[in-house]
């Protein structure tokens, strides 16, 4: 198992959108190695598909957007193909309110 893992917390603000990476591999240690922010939602899939080895925790609000629940949904029972992720330019309108 990876001694590093991520933590993401997704905002309804874009601006404060951001994941860090925590190194636990020396004893009684947790060090900061990496730190995204702002992180544009576009760069989320990106980054957690580079480190899928690794463990996430992922905070969000509630009231997730509906294409997103939707992608999620899918994600659940298998790994989505490429061509089901949104394209980079349509993830502000998966990461709010506005895909409705």
């Amino acid at each position: 198992m990876s001694a590093l893992s991520w933590g993401l917390d997704v905002s309804t603000n874009k601006a404060k959108t951001a994941a860090v990476a925590i190194d636990w591999s020396i004893p009684d240690e947790a060090r900061v190695v990496d730190v995204r922010h702002p992180l544009p939602a576009a760069d989320i899939a990106p980054l957690i598909a580079e480190h899928k080895t690794n463990r996430w925790a992922v905070d969000v609000p509630f009231g997730w957007p509906d294409l997103f629940v939707a992608l999620m949904a899918d994600r659940h029972h298998a790994p989505l193909p490429a061509q089901a992720m949104p394209a980079a330019a349509a993830w502000e309108k998966w990461r709010t309110r506005e895909g409705r």
